[in-house]
């Protein structure tokens, strides 16, 4: 087995709940594992050229990242950020970097999901554990995230997008180009996707954030709301504090005057 670096990607809503779950995890890895532990803002807010996946990208070892979206976003969370690997449930030995996700769950318990480490990382002899955190200036953000297994290149979300987030690259592949021309609460381009490729990790409503568990009748070219108000909204984990006139009564508007 290659070493591992457990990357655990913490919250940062202040939520004392998942707090309490995050800090008996860092208490306990250490003593349960050989892998190396680091520590990182919530993955969501990082910036591709900052510290935080600086030293993800300059670790050698395979990746076992622990974070509060679904694997399937946060593993293309991670590759939009430049961290290459193959994604896998598993460790073996070759030679590709693996990058392996686990979705920390308040419902499953904190034994389930170090239970679930202890088994992926068991098979690690020669060294201890060392744990680094990596201290980085961050902002609350909200931007799609495409998954490219599953993204046909259809260009609907180009086409849709009123705000220049996404454009082609010098291989006419679709990419979030302005992740932060995104207007906050918006996830109408997952909606209108009809490969379910883009998602929302910071919406709470499973099918945006990117969960496999539920199918959303609402996406893609068959859907009933798409060009309604309901594809621009969005449940967020937080209310925020906004002026009389928000982000998503600009859009619709603006949507409405398309004549769609």
């Amino acid at each position: 087995m290659n070493n591992i670096t457990i990357v655990i990607s913490i919250n940062g809503d202040g939520n004392p709940k998942r707090r309490d779950f995050e800090s008996w995890l860092l208490d306990q890895l250490p003593k349960k594992t050989k892998a190396n532990l680091l520590v990182i803002p919530n993955l969501i807010d990082l910036r591709a050229d900052g510290p935080s996946i600086r030293a993800i990208a300059n670790a050698a070892d395979d990746i076992l990242l622990l974070s509060w979206i679904f694997p399937r976003p946060a593993f293309w969370t991670l590759r939009s950020n430049g961290i290459d690997g193959r994604a896998g449930h598993s460790f073996d030995a070759k030679t590709e970097r693996t990058i392996c996700c686990l979705q920390l769950d308040l419902d499953a318990g904190h034994e389930a999901i170090l239970g679930q480490v202890i088994q992926l990382t068991g098979a690690l002899r020669g060294r201890g554990s060392q744990v680094s955190h990596i201290t980085e200036v961050t902002k609350r953000r909200w931007y799609p995230v495409i998954d490219y297994d599953r993204c046909s290149n259809c260009l609907e979300c180009l086409n849709f997008c009123l705000f220049g987030v996404f454009e082609l690259d010098k291989a006419d592949q679709i990419k979030v180009q302005e992740p932060d021309a995104c207007r906050d609460g918006c996830p109408a381009c997952s909606r209108v996707c009809p490969s379910s490729a883009i998602s929302f990790p910071r919406c709470i409503e499973k099918t945006i954030a990117g969960s496999d568990e539920t199918v959303d009748s609402t996406r893609g070219r068959g859907g009933l709301d798409i060009l309604g108000p309901k594809a621009c909204e969005c449940k967020l984990p937080k209310p925020r504090k906004t002026s009389d006139k928000s982000n998503v009564d600009d859009l619709i508007e603006k949507l409405d005057e398309l004549d769609l």
